[in-house]
Parts: C-alpha cells; sequence; structure tokens
C-alpha cells in the first residue's frame, strides 16, 4: 500500500513554532498578529524571515518515527507530502535540504518526499 503523510503539524508541530516566531516579530514591529497574518505583504516577509527557524527547529510528534517505519516494515510505501518548495519566495537557503536533514536527524524514514507541483 501506498501512504502519503503530510509533515507539517501532522509528522512535526510548526504551528507552535509559527506563533512564537509571530509573538516575537509583531513584538519587534509593534503589530498584532492577526493584522500581520491577513496583510499578504506582512505575512511573505515574516515567513522570509522565520521560515528556516520554524523548518529547522520543529518537534517532531511523539513516536511519528516509529509508527512510519513499522509501516515500512509491513512492506507499504511512505510518501512525505508538503508544500514546501526547494526555494521558497526570495530565500538563500534549500527548504528541500533542510527538509531531509530535519528528517534524518528526528529519525523519520520515507521512500520519497512530495514537494509542491507549482515549485
Amino acid at each position: 500500500m501506498r501512504i502519503g503523510v503530510d509533515i507539517d503539524d501532522v509528522i512535526c508541530d510548526t504551528t507552535e513554532l509559527v506563533h512564537e516566531c509571530l509573538d516575537e516579530y509583531s513584538k519587534e514591529f509593534g503589530m498584532d498578529d492577526l493584522d500581520i497574518m491577513n496583510d499578504e505583504e506582512l505575512k511573505n516577509n515574516f515567513f522570509n524571515i522565520y521560515r528556516e527557524r520554524i523548518y529547522r527547529n520543529a518537534v517532531a510528534k511523539k513516536n511519528c518515527g516509529v509508527v512510519l517505519r513499522r509501516l515500512r516494515s509491513k512492506g507499504n510505501e511512505i510518501y512525505l507530502v508538503t508544500g514546501r518548495t526547494r526555494f521558497m519566495e526570495t530565500s538563500s537557503y534549500d527548504i528541500f535540504q533542510i527538509t531531509e536533514d530535519w528528517l534524518k536527524r528526528n529519525g523519520i524514514e520515507a521512500d520519497a518526499i512530495i514537494t509542491s507541483a507549482h515549485a
């Protein structure tokens, strides 16, 4: 069987880290969190600054690596599916490499990573 699993907020907690970074960003610029997230330019600026930090430091959900390895050991193919693209916006870092490094560091194995089709 082929099993597709999303990365963000499925095998790792990114929302909590986004909120922490958003609090930091909003205090620095004296803005409200909702105003930032509801303004496309402000939101893009926020993610351009914090995206790398969020993806590098997201916390893996408890036992997700164990569960995925168990599924693979039973003959299933595991595909990690994500909206992350290789290079996002104006970033100079490779999101795909950051994602692969994070997966390895957290003991998460997959047969393939399927990224955003509009990359």
